[in-house]
């Protein structure tokens, strides 16, 4: 094997570790000395600009002002990230944050608004070793040799998100591309009995298109009055509308979907979708989205997400976000339809099930919770979010056999 073809080898191997897993926690060490180092370097830029020391010239403005710190706080930020546990939220951030600090880099080493003589001005004396060697020079050569590997980083990451991209679209395919139709004349109910002989022609299948607007229709109703989603929609008069946001933000226009419906006799009343880690992991935009919709009740979401969070498997999993089935369709057993067919696509993929469902203080009130028991999965964790509810976490065992 030569050189080009083992650079090849272990960069689809690192593509396909993204595509399969990535920890959230990983490199959460070097995130940490990262941050730290960040906020000490930011620390001391600060201080010269505060005590006026020398080193920065007449020529650092505010155009200088604002790619010096901004590229310590891009680093500070994605690093951040990693630490919490959100490390797609800091992918999302690498490509234009590395491509901004060579920016960064190039402007302030054309300008050099920097006098490195006083450098160590703002150190404590025993400290000071350790940049009194820094001369202008130096500084210049540092600052290229930095901007070239800034550049390489941004190419480099470019190139592998693009990949991950492409390889989890191949899996994915197009919408339709997974199509299992599952033809059920006879409704069952939530007890698995049959609702009435020949009463309704319901089929399961993928998610297409032109289904985008029934589908946000379907789950908008079905969460309408219920109390954990109305923490983060509200309940006033524009409550309505930030609850079909909240949906379109999960039935995204002109992407490939993992979405399931159920459509009876040509009318989509039930959708239910999934995503394997680590793409069931929120990105950038979607939660900027999602501060978007919860405005002032952003705290109490902050809160509920961080409790969840804890119990959010690490490992590979299918993850079940939403499941809803329209209210003038509900006990005809168009859930129970719509889990088996997920459960079957875990068990073809030899993956995990997970989801989060909400366990009522009534009993009486956790049909949900039983559905899901019936397909497979059994409670994990049980965090209580109030005084007559709790949030509960499930699992499903993956499928010893894959494609069972």
């Amino acid at each position: 094997m030569n050189t080009v073809e083992a650079i090849r080898g272990a960069f689809s191997r690192l593509v396909e570790k993204e595509v399969e897993y990535a920890d959230p926690y990983e490199d959460r060490g070097l995130s940490i000395a990262t941050v730290v180092a960040g906020v000490l370097i930011g620390s001391c830029f600060v201080a010269h600009q505060a005590q006026a020391t020398g080193f920065f010239t007449s020529t650092f403005g505010t155009p200088e002002m604002l790619l010096l710190y901004g590229t310590l706080l891009y680093m500070v930020v994605a690093s951040a990230l990693i630490i919490v546990g959100r490390k797609n939220l800091s992918r999302d951030l690498d490509l234009g944050g590395l491509f901004f600090s060579a920016f960064a880099i190039a402007w302030l080493l054309a300008v050099f608004p920097f006098e490195f003589a006083h450098v160590a001005g703002t150190l404590p004396a025993p400290l000071r070793f350790l940049v009194q060697w820094i001369s202008n020079d130096i500084a210049r050569v540092l600052m290229v040799l930095g901007l070239a590997v800034q550049v390489s980083l941004a190419v480099y990451s470019a190139i592998l998100r693009l990949s991950v991209y492409r390889a989890r679209a191949r899996r994915v395919g197009p919408a339709g591309a997974r199509e299992q139709v599952i033809d059920a004349p006879q409704g069952e109910g939530a007890t698995g009995r049959p609702t009435g002989a020949g009463e309704d022609h319901i089929v399961i299948r993928d998610y297409r298109p032109e289904d985008r607007e029934a589908a946000i229709a379907v789950l908008a109703a079905s969460f309408q009055g219920f109390g954990p989603a109305d923490q983060v929609v509200g309940v006033d008069d524009k409550a309505p509308g930030r609850r079909r946001r909240m949906f379109e933000m999960t039935i995204k226009k002109g992407a490939t979907q993992n979405v399931i419906v159920a459509e009876r006799d040509g009318r989509i009343e039930g959708v239910l979708t999934y995503a394997d880690r680590p793409d069931c992991i929120p990105s950038a935009r979607e939660s900027l989205a999602a501060v978007r919709i919860a405005g002032p009740r952003l705290p109490a979401l902050i809160r509920d997400f961080r409790m969840v969070g804890k119990a959010h498997p690490r490992t590979p999993h299918r993850h079940l976000p939403v499941l809803g089935v329209h209210p003038e369709a509900q006990s005809l057993g168009i859930g129970g339809l719509l889990m088996s067919e997920y459960a079957r696509r875990c068990d073809e993929a030899g993956l995990e099930g997970y989801l989060e469902t909400t366990r009522w203080a009534d009993p009486s009130k956790r049909a949900q919770e039983r559905l899901y028991e019936r397909h497979g999965f059994v409670v994990g964790e049980v965090v209580p979010m109030a005084d007559d509810w709790s949030m509960v976490s499930m699992k499903r065992p993956a499928a010893t056999t894959v494609g069972c």
